[in-house]
């Protein structure tokens, strides 16, 4: 299970940026991969498929209009989840493994200094897109995880206590509500906890930005 230390928040110089607080109804929303949005050779950037290589292209977004990115998942998540099929590779992101962790393989530096570099660079990308007027929502989830139905892997919620944080059947199995093997059991108070945990910490990486 991949998982990462905070660096010192004043580590990090957020050059005086503020939240953008723009109103709903005046946003124009660009949604973003933010890997394939410069993996491809065409995107002509130093780090492609990286939070770095979104940054170079954030004037392009600027002069279509966008005032609004949504990052697809960028939490980390299993890349092999489907590697037994001809897909190889679960390139979306929407089964989560740590909720509390940037997608390290997502920074220029990939896995490398224990994912303080994916902190830092994700900061940046907000930042950056900030001082072009735009402002920065993610996409989470939390109705399901990566550890599937109950012949998944083991590892987390299922290990510490399965019948806290997923809904199951009178006979163990695991509802699937989600479509996605599991239904997390965000009705019981131990979970909810969870969950603003996550999203609070996710603020505190962002600088207290509007990530939610």
């Amino acid at each position: 299970m991949a998982g990462m230390i905070p660096l010192p928040y004043s580590t990090f110089d957020w050059q005086g940026d503020l939240p953008l607080s723009y109103h709903r109804k005046d946003l124009v929303i660009y949604e973003m991969h933010l890997r394939g949005f410069t993996k491809h050779g065409s995107s002509n950037t130093e780090h492609p498929g990286t939070y770095i290589g979104a940054v170079s292209k954030l004037d392009y977004l600027k002069e279509l209009g966008v005032n609004c990115v949504e990052l697809m998942p960028c939490q980390e998540f299993n890349e092999l989840e489907y590697f037994s099929s001809s897909s190889k590779m679960n390139f979306w992101g929407y089964s989560t493994i740590n909720f509390f962790s940037p997608m390290t393989r997502y920074s220029s530096g990939g896995t490398n200094n224990c994912g303080h570099d994916a902190i830092n660079e994700f900061k940046t990308f907000v930042r950056e897109a900030h001082k072009r007027g735009i402002e920065v929502i993610m996409d989470v989830v939390f109705n399901h995880t990566a550890e599937g139905n109950e012949n998944g892997p083991i590892l987390s919620f299922r290990g510490i206590d399965n019948s806290t944080y997923y809904m199951l059947a009178p006979k163990g199995e695991f509802y699937n509500y989600s479509g996605c093997g599991n239904t997390f059991n965000c009705n019981h108070p131990v979970v909810r906890e969870f969950i603003v945990d996550c999203l609070s910490l996710m603020l505190q990486i962002l600088g207290n930005r509007n990530a939610c």
